[in-house]
């Protein structure tokens, strides 16, 4: 991938490094599946309390998504990413000392907002160091390192939690986040300083106003189809894999803690397989994102309606694969950025990508605590036992249908106009 004279590995140092601050954040928003029985213990939770605290971090990632990406368009990725980066090693530290629910969801609310930059500020990088027909390539390594956090905040991060207690495990987080974030201080910059690629329709910083920038991108059907598809396909994902996989497991299938654990691995696995296997689908074999998605969409759907009907803890190796198809066509939703690319102006790269994510992080927020409602019997951890997840699950299918039906309506440009 070289271009010009600019060495390939300050290309490399660059994706390693968001890569790993955008696993941070994966990690982050799945750290309340393993440990939610503690949660619900320490700091006196209902089930559906458990659902608002795992939300409410998606709420704040939404909220600040649109800002986000006026920033990312107005300052480059790297000064946004570092100041919001302090903010959620700030919420992480709270979280550690938090004493209730409210104290707790002002913590995960910083989190949320720290983390929110990390993966849109990353692809806003990518456009000015890649070409575009590496982009979507690029995205989908990035996402495979980057969802090492979600196994990671399965078994392993049990373990940790086993050893040092729940509190310390986000203290240590913390410790990690903020050595990442000055290794990025260090050997980031938002541009190459010599060589290297730079699109010449992209610029580092827009000199578009935030109101026309909002207007252009709201106006565009496209835009508002590719981002319904994403708040649908994703929020149904992220609910699942950030809190609902494991009670599912726990108390509905009667799973002992840590064998859930080991079973939830294969979901995580699954999406770090594919995430780059979808880049690559789509940049050299359908050379087309849509189409792409839309197949991933097909499965995902598959999956869903599988585990919804899953009799109980038996056949413990054919549901492994089960979450494992479910994980490994989850990330195809990176190729939505990828599809957005190529439909906007250059210079709207950050307000498009955190447009989609806004409903990506909407989506999430809503699952989590929609499912959280619909699961809770009105008391204590133990009474979700006897939830609806069949119902539950089913609703999530029949939200991967209305996605794949409004995506078919979507647009790209020909694959040799990209």
């Amino acid at each position: 991938m070289q271009n010009g004279n600019h060495p390939p590995s300050k290309r490399w140092i660059l994706v390693v490094n968001c890569a790993l601050l955008f696993m941070m954040a994966m990690l982050f928003r799945a750290s309340t599946v393993i440990i939610s029985p503690e949660l619900i213990s320490d700091l006196d939770l209902s089930i559906e309390n458990l659902g608002f605290l795992g939300s409410a971090f998606f709420y704040a990632f939404a909220v600040a998504q649109l800002p986000m990406g006026l920033l990312l368009d107005r300052f480059g990725s790297r000064r946004v990413m570092i100041c919001m980066n302090l903010v959620g090693t700030l919420g992480s530290l709270l979280f550690a000392w938090s004493q209730g629910l409210n104290s707790g969801l002002l913590a995960r609310v910083l989190l949320g907002m720290g983390m929110s930059v990390n993966m849109m500020g990353s692809l806003k990088l990518y456009t000015v160091w890649f070409k575009p027909h590496q982009f979507a390539t690029i995205t989908g390594l990035t996402i495979s390192i980057a969802s090492l956090g979600g196994l990671l905040a399965t078994s392993p991060f049990r373990l940790l939690v086993d050893a040092i207690g729940w509190r310390g495990g986000f203290i240590t987080l913390a410790v990690i986040n903020f050595i990442l974030i000055t290794c990025f201080y260090f050997w980031v910059h938002d541009h190459p300083s010599a060589g290297g690629h730079i699109d010449e329709k992209t610029s580092v910083g827009s000199n578009l106003s935030p109101w026309r920038s909002l207007r252009y991108l709201f106006g565009n059907l496209n835009f508002w189809i590719i981002a319904l598809t994403m708040g649908l396909r994703d929020g149904v994902f992220t609910a699942i894999q950030a809190l609902w996989a494991g009670p599912y497991l726990i108390f509905h299938l009667g799973l002992p803690v840590l064998l859930a654990g080991n079973v939830l691995l294969f979901l995580n696995v699954g999406a770090i397989a594919g995430a780059p296997i979808g880049g690559l689908l789509a940049d050299r074999v359908f050379r087309s994102p849509r189409r792409t998605g839309l197949l991933s969409l097909c499965f995902l759907g598959f999956s869903i309606l599988v585990l919804s009907l899953w009799p109980g803890p038996i056949y413990l190796g054919l549901l492994a694969a089960v979450l494992f198809t479910l994980g490994f066509f989850a990330p195809f939703a990176s190729l939505l950025f990828a599809h957005i690319k190529t439909t906007i102006p250059a210079d709207m790269t950050g307000i498009s990508f955190t447009g989609v994510n806004f409903f990506s992080a909407v989506g999430g927020a809503v699952f989590l605590h929609a499912l959280g409602h619909l699961l809770d019997q009105g008391g204590t951890g133990e009474a979700v036992s006897g939830g609806d997840y069949k119902g539950a699950f089913l609703i999530c299918f029949v939200a991967i249908l209305v996605a794949l039906f409004l995506y078919l309506f979507s647009r790209e440009p020909k694959p040799d106009s990209i």
